[in-house]
């Protein structure tokens, strides 16, 4: 198992490869179409107004796939919008720490690019913006 701060998650399950002189991408081999429709449902149940299903729901996935960092990024969005904001913050702490904890030894930070346009990109990049929007 990978260790990171308080997260823990299989060899394997998160990383990031270059996918060009400069640029990375992370991959998350074990997150299926599956699991992407219950995230989804699960924003869909919160947006409808049903909080307790969706915090119930982002906690499932994240035991089930602890590399899942929109996951864990959008348990944080709720927990900030009902007023537990520091535990908002020490989950977008913990998370972002995992996601640079992925960057591999041949990333240079200042010179390596994780584009907004590569879609796997999207979760670690949204949690890292919240994480800094709350520092």
């Amino acid at each position: 198992m990978e260790h990171n701060n308080r997260m823990c998650y299989p060899e394997g399950a998160i990383g990031v490869a270059q996918v060009g002189e400069k640029e990375w991408m992370f991959e998350y081999p074990r997150l299926n179409w599956e699991v992407l429709e219950e995230f989804h449902d699960a924003i869909e149940h919160w947006r409808m107004g049903d909080a307790a299903f969706a915090e119930e729901a982002y906690r499932q996935m994240i035991d089930d796939y602890p590399e899942f960092i929109d996951a864990h990024h959008h348990l944080a969005l709720l927990l900030s919008q009902t007023g537990r904001g520091e535990q908002a913050f020490r989950i977008w702490q913990d998370v972002v720490a995992m996601g640079l904890d992925c960057l591999p030894k041949e990333f240079e930070m200042g010179r390596g690019l994780l584009f907004w346009s590569i879609l796997e990109n999207r979760p670690f990049l949204r949690a890292y913006h919240s994480f800094g929007l709350e520092y």
